[in-house]
């Protein structure tokens, strides 16, 4: 089986990311969970996983990179998107 063949825009959270990489990603961030990271997304496809990141890391900041990127940031007070490749 293909490492991408799981891998969909998931419908619960809008990341192009399967269940089972966000459950590896919240075993292994557990113990930062409540600490002030700042988390750096290099790629954002439609922001999904901004929006995920920010809900785990409640006090942390979320930026995210890409090239473009279609979505509103519009009230989501600790995330920060930038254009560049």
């Amino acid at each position: 089986m293909s490492l991408l063949a799981g891998v969909r825009i998931n419908p619960k959270n809008g990341s192009l990311k399967c269940d089972r990489m966000l459950e590896n990603y919240f075993r292994e961030f557990r113990e930062l969970q409540q600490t002030p990271v700042k988390l750096l997304e290099l790629g954002v496809f439609g922001g999904g996983s901004l929006k995920i990141w920010d809900g785990f890391f409640p006090n942390g900041s979320v930026f995210g990179i890409d090239r473009e990127f279609k979505f509103d940031l519009a009230g989501r007070n600790r995330e920060r998107c930038f254009l560049g490749d």
